[in-house]
């Protein structure tokens, strides 16, 4: 059977926050998904967390050679074998609120013009919080402003001349809106996931879908890493209460 949502997750040496990630996707109601775990890691650190959830529709492999802290170059890795329509780009440390999937799913089916799909996101972590919760509610009520512009110039140029308005795994996006704008840019270490999103959504119309539509629902909980650190290679410590704070369910979408 066909999953309703392909989940693609590159992962480098953060096996336990990796398991968090797979469980917040597993626990989401009323969708069918498939995972890839694509490891970075030569030394397939997260072979052993991934085993248990081989037969509950998650599969594992290694990248053929390190990308070098480059995500973009991993998560291309999965997007030809991902089976389902609909494609969400998931880091190892961040979690997938419950309920999302659902409600971006049926968004999906009631707007087939649209080719993206984003949300808010609600940052976690052990310092600095306060700071990145204002960037983003400033961020998603700018993006809810863009479409005073129309769908494709108002987020287009929101992306590109402003601060961000999403994160890679705030989105989600039709598999063909990916495939014809080739993924991710292999050549770039940072703010890929932006570069990505704005070639998305004005070349959207080329797969017979139309720009991204902002939503009022958490679309992700998102780890926020010490600054000093590169955060796609940071592990983070998170203690239970706040792991219980950002499994708890999203609002209902609008």
């Amino acid at each position: 059977m066909t999953p309703d949502i392909s989940v693609i997750i590159p992962t480098f040496r953060r096996p336990h926050l990796l398991v968090e990630a797979i469980e917040s996707v597993l626990r989401q109601k009323s969708v069918t998904t498939e995972i890839q775990v694509i490891d970075d890691c030569p030394f397939g650190s997260a072979e052993e967390a991934v085993a248990p959830y081989l037969d509950r529709g998650v599969a594992y492999r290694r990248s053929p050679s390190p990308s070098g802290g480059r995500p973009a170059l991993v998560r291309n890795l999965g997007l030809p074998d991902a089976r389902a329509e609909i494609i969400h780009f998931l880091d190892d440390d961040d979690l997938a609120p419950y309920g999302f999937y659902a409600d971006a799913l049926d968004v999906f089916a009631r707007k087939p013009d649209i080719g993206v799909i984003f949300g808010k996101v609600a940052p976690f972590g052990e310092g600095g919080i306060d700071s990145e919760r204002d960037y983003f509610d400033r961020a998603h009520r700018r993006a809810r402003r863009c479409r005073l512009l129309g769908r494709k110039l108002g987020f287009s140029a929101a992306l590109f001349f402003h601060e961000a308005l999403l994160v890679c795994g705030a989105a989600m996006i039709r598999k063909r809106c990916a495939v014809a704008i080739g993924g991710f840019s292999a050549g770039l270490a940072v703010s890929e996931d932006v570069d990505f999103y704005a070639r998305a959504i004005p070349n959207s119309a080329r797969s017979a879908s139309i720009g991204p539509r902002c939503i009022t629902a958490s679309a992700l909980q998102s780890a926020i890493a010490p600054i000093s650190a590169p955060c796609w290679r940071l592990p983070i410590a998170k203690s239970s209460r706040a792991a219980d704070r950002r499994m708890a369910p999203s609002t209902s979408m609008r």
